[in-house]
Order: C-alpha cells, then sequence, then structure tokens
C-alpha cells in the first residue's frame, strides 16, 4: 500500500528532477509541497508534479532560479486548488494571468523580486483571486 502522507519539506537539499519523479508515484495524495532552495531542480520536476500530484495546495519554489514561468504556468493550469504559491522569481505577466485564471482560492502568492511583473498584472490577480491576503 502507498503512504498516505501529505507534507514534505525538501527545502534547502540536493533534490534532483529523478528524485522528484520516484516520490510523486510514492505518494500520490501529497498536498504540501516545500522545494525552496533546490538549486539542482529545473522545468521537467515542476511539470512531473503537474502531471503527478494536482491536489497540491502548497508549493514553495523559493530561490530555485532554474524553474521557468512557462514551467510554472502549466503547474497552475494543472494544481488548480493551490492556495499558496511559493516565491518564483521567473515569472512574467503571463504567469499572472495563467494564476488568475486557474487559482481561484490562492491565498499567499510571493512575487517580490520578479523584474517582469507588473501593475496590470498584479491587479488581474487581486481582481480573481479574492482570498488573498498576501
Amino acid at each position: 500500500s502507498r503512504p498516505m502522507m501529505r507534507y514534505i519539506n525538501f527545502s534547502g537539499t540536493g533534490i534532483t528532477n529523478a528524485t522528484i519523479e520516484s516520490f510523486c508515484s510514492l505518494c500520490p495524495l501529497l498536498t504540501q509541497l516545500y522545494l525552496d532552495s533546490c538549486h539542482q531542480l529545473t522545468d521537467p520536476a515542476v511539470l512531473t508534479l503537474s502531471e503527478r500530484l494536482p491536489g497540491l495546495t502548497h508549493i514553495g519554489l523559493d530561490s530555485v532560479a532554474a524553474i521557468t514561468s512557462s514551467a510554472v504556468e502549466t503547474l497552475v493550469s494543472k494544481c488548480r486548488k493551490v492556495h499558496r504559491l511559493g516565491k518564483i522569481t521567473n515569472i512574467s505577466d503571463g504567469t499572472l494571468v495563467e494564476i488568475a485564471d486557474n487559482c481561484s482560492k490562492l491565498a499567499i502568492l510571493r512575487i517580490d523580486g520578479c523584474d517582469a511583473v507588473s501593475l496590470i498584472g498584479l491587479t488581474l490577480v487581486a481582481a480573481k483571486c479574492s482570498r488573498l491576503t498576501k
């Protein structure tokens, strides 16, 4: 039988894309995943999360510089229950459109340091994600 684990914090570890692939099949009910400062992760890891863990509600990707806006857009289009999206620096207004259109339950969105985000994108998210608190 599969573990019923719902929360994992790999922050600051050397976890790789391959490890993400493995644990997704072992923990299909995972809802909270923190990968902050996991510098070896790239877009394929995020795409795997998108496909294999659609029930994610909390995703931490703070300081994971290799994750692109395209991967984040795929993630939010498939993981539509997201309440918390940790700091992702490589996003743009296009990503904010996807977040606004797909993550109505979003309460926390950290985008400080995102140079490609404008007031237009922020206004859209604020209008469509009524549960945002910060």
